[in-house]
């Protein structure tokens, strides 16, 4: 655990080529869960290339993880290298290989509420959607915000991408447990 904890450490603060020789001079093997920290990093910090080569050492421990693609592909898609991005998506489809749906629990009241990222189905969802609405467009007026619209789909209009990237799960529970507030 304390291993995975400094390359998350490394990965935060930019440090990737660090978390990746921390990685390579580990006295026991690194596991997938390592890796992964390190692949998110990537993600995080836009690396293409060590993102592929973490890839590739993840290939070796669990080659057909969607967690792993879908970083991949992220990284890929904030770079504009949309032709790698189908080229994830296309294999994924062949291998039969399912994107896991992302949901977040949040507690209100003496109620727990289930978010699913993008769902729009029941009540609770719409007032969560409300909610967020609200607040980013507060956020904007209020400070510059913008979302962060690099890795949304390339063949959208610009509202759509910050529509996509604000319906994760997180941000919903969130929205939700704040609208609920007394």
């Amino acid at each position: 655990e304390h291993y995975g904890c400094m390359v998350d450490l490394y990965g935060r603060s930019g440090k990737l080529q660090k978390a990746y020789n921390f990685i390579c001079q580990m006295p026991i093997p690194p596991t997938a869960i390592v890796w992964r920290t390190l692949l998110g990093a990537c993600s995080s910090h836009g690396n293409i290339e060590l993102a592929e080569q973490v890839k590739q050492r993840l290939n070796e421990l669990d080659p057909n993880n969607s967690g792993d693609l879908v970083l991949l592909s992220n990284v890929y898609a904030t770079a504009g290298k949309w032709k790698d991005v189908a080229s994830i998506r296309k294999s994924m489809i062949v291998q039969r290989i399912k994107k896991i749906t992302a949901w977040s629990l949040v507690e209100v009241g003496k109620t727990m509420y289930k978010f699913t990222a993008g769902e729009k189905k029941k009540g609770t969802d719409i007032e969560a959607h409300e909610k967020l609405k609200e607040i980013i467009l507060r956020l904007r007026d209020e400070t510059g915000y913008a979302p962060e619209v690099a890795s949304a789909l390339y063949d959208v209009e610009e509202e759509e991408k910050e529509d996509q990237v604000s319906k994760h799960s997180e941000k919903l529970a969130l929205a939700f447990a704040l609208a609920r507030l007394p």
